[in-house]
């Protein structure tokens, strides 16, 4: 993929841009503050052990063996955040680790939400956490270490799928370093490597489709590593694997071959699946923060018994929802940020999904059958979130799809705007740098009054 003369700067602005606030989002966001930030710390630091299944304890309870220190220093904080509405200064987090790294004994934690994904989510994080006991025992330092490891994995895929992208690139660029994914990645969250892995997908197979030849085994192996790959990574992610079909028949020789190789990678990549997920079919995730939750063959039931009640409930989200989820999506990075700011963020989300929407105009590319194929691959993905969420989450006939934010939408999001910008043939002149410039100029406002008020209430 060829280069243009203004995707180089930006690309080398917004990736200067992204390092250096991921590692102040690093140094001054509460450590396991962000979304299940406690179960994703155990979860990693329990594989960065070598302990790559959790322990099951019963239907409800999953979790395993962490080392006291650990264990100590997430409860304290933990206790401080949500009953004493304290997020503590960064003095304050290192005199907690220290107090932590006395406890010597190995403690059972609990974190079952988490307890089910494979250790393939928690590569970077568990690593780096290994990597940072070499040299100290601060369960801090072992945090940042995990947290700046997940940034850099995340932001080298990011560099990956822009260079492969036949277009969308730049605002596939802006998208990916938008707020509440730039500050996931710069935690033990495994979010931003479940939204990269699929596009990286998503990108090869497009720019084949756009430069089809005979000569592309490579690209073909790549693929159908990630396959595997994606198979071990959030369960939802495996539906992505139907874009395999779009690969065009002109990389294999003949039809027959192409047959075989998607037939193969499909079936192998399924086996993987189950094999990891099958023994955690009928965990009730719900059960270990709502005792009262039913049990999970009985949603299941209730969703075969009532499939319309569950249609209904989706046909409202997408009418009544769909649209508002987009302030979530861009910068609902949780409770631990004041209403102000919340509110700020979702006016930028404003300006920045009408940006995506006019950057087209400076693409001047259409693809109309790769724009079915986006939209028909959101649809799919949407539609399998919603049947798991409804089944781990729901109670009967509760009316709406729960749980369901903007964190979950992050490759649907993408999708449908890449359909958008395949249906639409225009070419402004100078729209792209203007463009360019002030998507960038959103997100760093974004990202900086997060970064900033963290700050400003963390110093010290």
């Amino acid at each position: 993929m060829k280069s243009d003369s203004t995707a180089n700067p930006f690309l080398l602005c917004t990736l200067a841009f992204s390092v250096i606030c991921g590692i102040l989002a690093i140094a001054f966001v509460p450590p396991i503050v962000t979304y299940d930030g406690p179960s994703h710390f155990f979860r990693a630091a329990q594989i960065s052990h070598g302990k790559f299944r959790s322990t099951r304890y019963s239907d409800t309870v999953l979790g395993g063996d962490v080392s006291g220190s650990d264990s100590q220093f997430v409860h304290v904080l933990w206790n401080s955040y949500w009953n004493d509405h304290r997020f503590l200064s960064v003095s304050e987090w290192t005199r907690v680790a220290n107090n932590s790294r006395l406890s010597q004994k190995t403690v059972c934690e609990e974190f079952t939400n988490t307890a089910v994904y494979s250790p393939f989510n928690y590569i970077p994080q568990s690593c780096g956490m290994f990597v940072s006991r070499l040299f100290t025992k601060s369960a801090l330092w072992e945090h940042r270490a995990a947290c700046g490891a997940n940034l850099f994995c995340y932001l080298v895929l990011v560099l990956m799928i822009f260079r492969i992208m036949p277009h969308f690139r730049a605002s596939y660029l802006l998208i990916a370093t938008s707020p509440l994914i730039l500050i996931q990645a710069a935690t033990e969250n495994i979010d931003g490597i479940n939204f990269a892995i699929p596009m990286l997908i998503f990108a090869l197979i497009w720019n084949l489709r756009r430069n089809p030849r005979n000569d592309a085994h490579r690209a073909l192996l790549v693929i159908q590593w990630l396959a595997f790959f994606v198979a071990l990574l959030k369960p939802n992610d495996v539906v992505c694997l139907g874009l395999l079909c779009f690969v065009p028949s002109a990389c294999f020789g003949s039809n027959l071959r192409k047959l075989q190789w998607i037939g193969a990678t499909i079936t192998l990549s399924t086996l993987i699946w189950i094999a990891w997920n099958s023994r955690y079919f009928n965990v009730n995730i719900a059960g270990w923060f709502d005792p009262k939750h039913p049990p999970i063959e009985q949603q299941k039931m209730w969703l075969t018994n009532h499939p319309m009640d569950f249609i209904r409930a989706l046909y409202s989200f997408v009418r009544n929802d769909f649209i508002f989820q987009w302030g979530q999506f861009y910068g609902g990075v949780g409770g631990w940020i004041s209403l102000r700011l919340l509110a700020f963020l979702w006016g930028l989300s404003r300006v920045f999904f009408f940006l995506l929407l006019l950057m087209p105009l400076s693409e001047g590319v259409v693809d109309r059958r790769w724009a079915a194929v986006s939209v028909a691959q959101a649809i799919v993905l949407m539609l399998a979130i919603s049947i798991t969420l409804w089944i781990a989450y729901g109670v009967g006939d509760v009316g709406h799809i729960p749980y369901f934010g903007g964190r979950y939408l992050f490759l649907v999001y993408t999708f449908l705007l890449v359909s958008w910008s395949n249906v639409i043939s225009a070419r402004v002149p100078n729209a792209r740098n203007w463009l360019l410039s002030l998507g960038l100029a959103t997100n760093a406002a974004g990202i900086g009054a997060i970064i900033l008020s963290t700050a400003i209430r963390t110093k010290g």
